[in-house]
């Protein structure tokens, strides 16, 4: 957040590009934010803060009529929320790290991806673990790995002739039965059903 007066510089990483969204807007009550002109911009990466907030202005815009002050504040409640707790919205220490472990795990899902393993690679701590993943991709750690996982499933599913059995396989699981179990726990559906369901294909193989 900047205030009047601020200068703004930046620069772009074109390995990690950015997508930024501005709200320029003055507030009726400026008394409320004269206490926090002496702080230093703060670079918030907390992806929904804005959206969310958008999303309540359109909601009150379309059942309220007299709406703008009530979004006007709603607004300068998550401003000064952001301020207040920075830390909570900023990127954790070693993002770029989790950020490169993240990309592994997606497109390596079937290694055996253990908690050891990851702390090892990133050259963390299993809490910083838990709390850096939690607060990018807001899941844990072992979370993120079986999302990895069961994405890859759907497609071998939809787009292979491999048994369930060889794609619980190929994606690095020992039992079958558990593979299915958890799929069915997170999908909602057994693999084979998905595949029928997917490809219209009344046949299928275990």
């Amino acid at each position: 957040m900047f205030f009047p007066g601020h200068r703004i510089l930046g620069t772009q990483d074109l390995e990690n590009p950015l997508d930024v969204t501005a709200i320029h807007f003055d507030y009726p009550s400026p008394a409320l934010l004269e206490p926090l002109q002496e702080l230093k911009p703060v670079r918030p990466s907390w992806p929904n803060l804005f959206e969310t907030w958008l999303s309540h202005a359109t909601s009150l815009a379309a059942f309220e009529a007299d709406w703008q002050p009530t979004c006007e504040h709603l607004l300068a409640c998550a401003i000064l929320d952001l301020l207040r707790y920075p830390s909570r919205f900023g990127e954790p220490r070693h993002a770029s790290a989790f950020r490169a472990l993240a990309s592994e795990i997606y497109h390596s899902p079937e290694q055996t991806w253990t908690i050891e393993k990851m702390c090892a690679i990133t050259h963390v701590s299993r809490s910083a673990l838990h709390e850096g993943f939690l607060a990018m991709f807001s899941v844990s750690p072992i979370a993120f790995v079986i999302a990895a996982r069961l994405e890859t499933a759907e497609s071998l599913l939809r787009e292979s002739q491999l048994t369930v059995s060889e794609i619980a396989e190929a994606l690095g699981y020992r039992d079958v039965f558990y593979f299915s179990r958890q799929f069915k726990r997170e999908r909602g559906i057994s693999p084979s059903a998905f595949r029928r369901l997917s490809t219209g294909d009344s046949s299928q193989t275990m």
